[in-house]
C-alpha cells in the first residue's frame, strides 16, 4: 500500500467534492446557515407568540355566581380575566370564547362557619393554549379564595395560622446554575451530535460508491494500478474529512446559535463554561465518526446503485438514533456494561461530560471503546470491497442468486426471516398473551410453517433437502439430550450472573410460568406436548432448515451458525434470553450443517424446553449451582461436538 497514491486519489476525490455544489450546500450552507437562521426565528417567534397569549385577557363564564358573590368579585378583579355570567348548565366541552366555566355549588354559603367542604367544578380544554393559560389563572385566583377561607374559620376557632403547618419544608436547589445549563444540554446534544455524524456522512459516503457505480466509473478505477485496499482508505479519509467538517461546524453553529439565545435572556456564563464540554465531547467523537464512515462506505459498497443504497441507509439511520436518544430518557445513566454498546457510549458519555459527572476512566474506556469497533468495521468493509460480485455489482445481486435451483436462496432465506418476525410481532405475541398455550401452538403454525410452505410450494423446493430430512446416526442423537442438559447447567448459571445487572421483570417471569406450570399429570403432558415437542419440530424447521439451507450457500460455516442461531434468539422476542438462545441455536445449526440432518436439532430442542417443564413443575425449591459448573457442562458438549461424524456432501446431492 502506497500512501503516496491515497493521497493522490485522496485529493481527486476531495476536488470532485468541492465541485459538488449540492453537496457544498449541503455541508457548508445548512450548517452555517440554514440551521441557525431557522432556530432563531423559531426561537423569537415562539417568544412573541407567547407573550402575545400572555397579554390577551382570558374570557371565563361563572354558572351559579349568586351563591359565592365574593368569589366572582375577586376573579373580576383580576386584571388578567374576563368574567361573564351564565345560569346555563355546566357542559364538558369548554365553549370557544369562554375558555373556562366555573361551576359554583349552591351550598358554598357560609362556608366560612359551617365548617364543610364543597367542590367547585372548572371545565377546561386542555389541548387549547388559551383555555390552558385560563385555567391557569383561575386557579391562581382561587387558591387565593381557599386561603382566605381558611383564615375566617382559624380567626372563627381564635386558631393562629401555624396551627395549619406544624412543619415548613424548604426545599433549596444545590445545584448551581452551570450544572442546571449542563443537564438540559446533555439530554439534547447527544442526539444532535450523533445524527449531525449521520447526516454528514451518508450523502459523500453514497456518492463516493454507489454514485460512482451509476455513473460507471467505478470499473475504471477498480481496473487501474491502485489496489483495493487503496482506494478504500481513500475513500474513507474523504468521508472522514468532509463528516468531522460537517459535524464540528454544525456542533459549533449550534452551540453560537444557543449563546446567541442565551445572550438575549442574560444567560450566558454557563452557556460560556460549557466550551470546554463540547470540545471533549467533539474528541470524543472521532472514533464514532470512522465507526459511522466505514459503515454508510459499506451500505453504498453493496448497494447496486445509489437508490439501492438509500433503502439500506435508512434502517441504519433509524437504528442510530435510538440510541442515541437514550440521554433523554430517565433513570438511564452510563455504566461500564452501556460502554459495550456503540452509539449508546458515547451519547451518555457526553450527556455525563455536560453533567459534569463523568470520569476520565469512562472517557477513555469509551474512546478506546469506540475504536475497536472502528478498526473491527474497517476490516469487514475493505473485506467485503475485495469480493468482485459485491465491488462491480451489489449485494442484491449475490444473495439473490439461485446456486441450486431446489434450494432458497440467502435473499429469499432474509425475506422469510423478516416476515416471520413481522406475523409472530403483530399476530404471535398478542396469541400467546391472550391464549397461552393454544395461541402458541397457532403462532407456531401460522408465523413460521405457513410462509415456509407456501415460498416451497411456489418455487417447488426440494422439502427434503430444505428441511435436511436425512438420517443422523445414532451418535448424533445419543448424543443429543447431553447436549441439552449441559447447556441447561450453563444458561442457569449464567441467568444467574446476569440478574446481577438485568433483572428479568416479574411479568415475563410469570407469563413463563403460566405456560409451563401444571396442576395434574394431564396438564404436564399437554404442556410438554405444547412448549417442548410442537417449538422443537417446527421452529427447527424454520431455523435449522429453511433459514440455515438459504443462507448455507452464501456463508462460511461459523458465520452460518451465528447468524442462525442470532436470528433464533431475535424471533424469541425476549432480551433476558437472547444470549443463551442464541448460543443454542449457533450449536444445533452447527450440528445440523454437520450431520446434514434435522433430527439431532430437534431432539436437542425437545430436551431443552421439557427438561425446564419437568424441573418448573417437580423442582420443590431454588438450586444454586457453583460457576465451575458451567466449565464442565461447557466441556462435555464440546466433547458431544467433537465425537458427532460429519457427513459429506455428496455431488449428486
Amino acid at each position: 500500500m502506497s500512501l503516496s497514491r491515497i493521497k493522490l486519489l485522496y485529493l481527486k476525490e476531495m476536488r470532485e467534492i468541492l465541485r459538488n455544489w449540492g453537496l457544498i450546500i449541503l455541508l457548508v450552507f445548512f450548517p452555517l446557515i440554514v440551521y441557525p437562521t431557522s432556530l432563531l426565528f423559531l426561537s423569537e417567534l415562539s417568544a412573541s407568540q407567547k407573550a402575545k397569549l400572555e397579554s390577551q385577557k382570558s374570557h371565563i363564564v361563572i354558572k351559579g355566581a349568586a351563591y359565592c358573590p365574593e368569589l366572582v368579585q375577586m376573579l373580576k378583579d383580576d386584571s388578567d380575566l374576563e368574567v361573564a355570567l351564565s345560569d346555563m348548565a355546566p357542559q364538558d366541552s369548554v365553549p370557544s370564547v369562554n375558555k373556562v366555566l366555573i361551576n359554583v355549588p349552591e351550598d358554598i354559603k357560609d362556608i366560612a362557619g359551617n365548617g364543610k367542604s364543597v367542590s367547585i367544578q372548572i371545565f377546561y380544554d386542555l389541548t387549547d393554549e388559551e383555555s390552558a393559560l385560563a385555567k391557569l389563572r383561575v386557579q391562581e385566583v382561587l387558591q387565593d379564595y381557599k386561603k382566605e377561607l381558611t383564615y375566617r374559620r382559624l380567626d372563627l376557632q381564635k386558631l393562629p395560622p401555624e396551627f395549619l403547618e406544624p412543619v415548613a419544608l424548604n426545599f433549596k436547589n444545590v445545584a448551581s446554575e452551570k450544572k442546571m445549563v449542563g443537564q438540559r444540554l446533555g439530554e439534547t446534544l447527544p442526539l444532535m451530535l450523533i445524527m449531525f455524524i449521520m447526516l454528514g456522512t451518508i450523502q459523500v459516503a453514497i456518492d463516493l460508491t454507489a454514485g460512482e457505480k451509476d455513473r460507471k466509473t467505478i470499473q475504471t478505477l477498480l481496473l487501474s494500478p491502485l489496489s483495493r485496499l487503496e482506494i478504500l482508505s481513500s475513500k474513507l479519509l474523504v468521508v472522514l474529512t468532509t463528516t468531522i467538517f460537517t459535524t464540528t461546524t454544525n456542533f459549533i453553529s449550534i452551540g453560537l446559535t444557543f449563546f446567541m439565545v442565551a445572550s438575549a435572556q442574560g444567560k450566558t456564563g454557563p452557556i460560556m463554561l460549557s466550551a470546554g464540554s463540547i470540545v471533549l465531547s467533539l474528541l470524543l467523537s472521532i472514533p464514532l465518526v470512522v465507526l459511522i464512515s466505514a459503515l454508510f462506505l459499506l451500505m453504498g459498497i453493496i448497494a447496486k446503485n445509489q437508490l439501492e443504497a438509500n433503502i439500506y441507509v435508512l434502517p441504519v439511520l433509524l437504528a442510530g438514533m435510538l440510541p442515541a436518544a437514550l440521554p433523554s430518557l430517565p433513570a438511564i445513566k452510563y455504566d461500564i456494561w452501556m460502554n459495550l454498546v456503540p452509539v449508546a457510549n458515547t451519547a451518555l458519555m457526553v450527556k455525563a461530560i455536560f453533567n459534569g459527572t463523568y470520569t476520565m476512566t469512562n472517557y477513555v474506556m469509551t474512546f478506546l471503546s469506540n475504536s475497536v469497533y472502528a478498526v473491527l468495521m474497517m476490516l469487514f468493509v475493505s473485506k467485503v470491497f475485495m469480493q468482485e460480485d459485491i465491488a462491480f455489482g451489489g449485494l442484491s445481486d449475490v444473495i439473490f442468486v439461485k446456486k441450486d435451483q431446489k434450494m432458497p436462496s440467502a435473499g429469499e432465506a432474509i425475506v422469510y426471516f423478516c416476515t416471520v418476525l413481522t406475523l409472530f410481532y403483530f399476530v404471535g405475541v398478542p396469541l400467546q398473551t391472550k391464549y397461552q398455550k393454544f395461541g402458541l401452538v397457532i403462532s407456531l403454525v401460522v408465523c413460521l410453517m405457513l410462509p415456509a410452505f407456501l415460498l416451497i410450494k411456489r418455487f417447488r423446493y426440494d422439502i427434503r433437502k430444505v428441511f435436511k430430512l436425512e438420517n443422523p446416526g445414532p451418535v448424533p442423537l445419543i448424543a443429543a439430550p447431553f447436549i441439552a442438559w449441559s447447556f441447561i447447567i450453563a444458561s442457569q448459571i449464567y441467568a444467574g450472573f446476569q440478574e446481577q445487572f438485568f433483572r428479568t421483570p416479574d411479568e415475563v417471569k410469570k407469563m413463563m410460568e403460566t405456560i409451563v406450570v401444571a396442576s395434574n399429570p394431564q396438564e404436564l403432558i399437554i404442556a410438554l406436548l405444547v412448549v417442548a415437542a410442537t417449538p422443537a419440530i417446527f421452529e427447527e424447521l424454520a431455523y435449522r432448515g429453511f433459514i440455515l439451507s438459504g443462507l448455507e450457500s452464501s456463508m462460511k460455516r461459523p458465520a452460518l451458525c451465528l447468524m442462525v442461531g442470532f436470528l433464533f434468539g431475535i424471533n424469541h422476542v425476549n432480551l433476558y434470553t437472547l444470549v443463551p438462545i442464541t448460543f443454542l441455536g449457533a450449536v444445533m445449526a452447527y450440528i445440523v450443517v454437520r450431520t446434514r440432518s434435522i433430527y439431532p436439532a430437534m431432539l436437542i430442542h425437545f430436551f431443552v424446553n421439557g427438561t425446564q417443564v419437568v424441573l418448573a413443575n417437580y423442582l420443590t425449591k431454588e438450586v444454586t449451582l457453583p460457576p465451575y459448573a458451567a466449565l464442565i457442562a461447557l466441556a462435555v458438549m464440546a466433547v458431544c461436538l467433537k465425537v458427532i461424524p460429519e457427513k459429506q456432501i455428496s455431488r449428486s446431492s
